[in-house]
């Protein structure tokens, strides 16, 4: 049986409602479960990365920054990706100060979710200031985008009498959605926006890769597997029922106003892969080497 991980957010929804043929019940949004032959486990793209190189799963969605820090374990499905032009909406950084100022705050928390997200904000940080905040993980990671002010831990680097009332946070997906509206915060800076700003390129946040290992022992159904994900990307964006259904979906799981989650699911996140967002995973790269993080992935 194929051990088939899933990113838990709303942006996966395409996967979801038509690869593994979901219904529209609410015994459909189990966290795990088993369809199609297959194991399905849903997790955090982190929880996911490290499921993956655990050898806990055969296949899954992943960070971006995993597949390229781990190129000997992993392999990536060919065709897809989960990307946007930007904006994307679901990748944010809540802050009291713009973003030509972030890189001065004495502190950023950061949401221990993805791995993408934290390495694209200190390489793009690093490359237009020369320098970043340190990362501090955010405690809660439920409580992300919380509307109250929080102070960093005490294990922090930075002296508490530095941090200002609003100390800027990294949050990505549903969480993020749902900080849009948030009047507590001055400045909602997405991700996917300074990046293609930046490098003129799509921001890639996640792909689909398997356990190099996986695939080189059963390569029939690393092709099946790839070839089923693609037709399921391809039939959400050109037919029109299957696109109301994942809205449908998306707004029974949610509390989210149905015309942000159409605006993010049709028109924010992309799922295709050609040559602009092969360069953008190798410029991710560059900046991963660059910055030589030291934050877990």
């Amino acid at each position: 049986m194929l051990r088939l991980g899933e990113i838990e957010y709303l942006n996966t929804l395409p996967f979801s409602a038509v690869f593994l043929d979901l219904e529209l019940k609410e015994d459909a949004h189990s966290i795990s479960g088993t369809r199609c032959g297959m194991s399905v486990i849903k997790d955090t793209p982190a929880g996911l990365n490290a499921k993956l190189l655990a050898g806990e799963l055969d296949a899954s969605g992943v960070s971006a920054a995993c597949l390229l820090q781990n190129p000997q374990a992993l392999i990536q499905l060919p065709g897809l990706g989960i990307s946007s032009p930007g904006p994307v909406m679901s990748v944010t950084v809540l802050s009291p100060v713009p973003w030509a100022a972030l890189a001065e705050q004495p502190a950023i928390q950061v949401t221990p979710a993805s791995a993408s997200a934290r390495a694209m904000l200190k390489g793009l940080l690093l490359e237009q200031f020369g320098q970043y905040p340190v990362f501090e993980e955010l405690r809660d990671a439920h409580r992300e985008g919380a509307r109250g002010r929080e102070r960093p831990s005490k294990k922090s680097h930075v002296r508490l009498e530095t941090i200002p009332p609003l100390q800027p946070k990294l949050i990505i997906g549903d969480a993020a959605l749902a900080e849009l509206d948030n009047p507590n915060w001055p400045y909602k800076l997405d991700l996917a926006s300074q990046w293609h700003a930046h490098t003129g390129l799509p921001a890639v946040f996640g792909v689909w890769a398997a356990r190099r290992a996986w695939a080189e022992q059963h390569p029939e159904a690393f092709i099946a597997l790839s070839e089923a994900l693609q037709a399921a990307a391809n039939c959400y964006k050109t037919e029109a029922h299957r696109q109301a259904q994942v809205l449908e979906l998306a707004y029974n799981r949610s509390d989210l106003p149905r015309a942000r989650l159409e605006t993010y699911l049709t028109c924010a996140i992309d799922y295709a892969w050609q040559d602009a967002h092969a360069q953008a995973l190798a410029r991710l790269g560059e900046m991963l080497k660059l910055e030589r993080t030291t934050l877990p992935a």
